[in-house]
């Protein structure tokens, strides 16, 4: 992968805030930060498990089928 490319991408996610951060946004302004600490939680803990059930998915595919890396490249 183009190291290139990778931190651009990595650049644009950051930066565009996604429908998370908005509503996050939002509900600090009505309602406090303590009172919206449990929705922000709640979507670092779903983040965090679609990050981890990606990556276990796609190690297992790669374990199954040993020439999806050289077709996906």
């Amino acid at each position: 992968m183009n190291l290139l490319n990778f931190i651009l991408y990595l650049w644009v996610t950051c930066i565009t805030p996604g429908p998370n951060t908005i509503t996050a946004m939002i509900f600090d302004n009505h309602y406090g930060f303590r009172k919206t600490l449990p929705f922000n939680l709640g979507i670092f803990s779903g983040v965090l498990t679609l990050a981890l059930l990606s990556s276990v998915i796609g190690n297992v595919l790669f374990i199954l089928f040993p020439a999806l890396p050289v077709i996906l490249k």
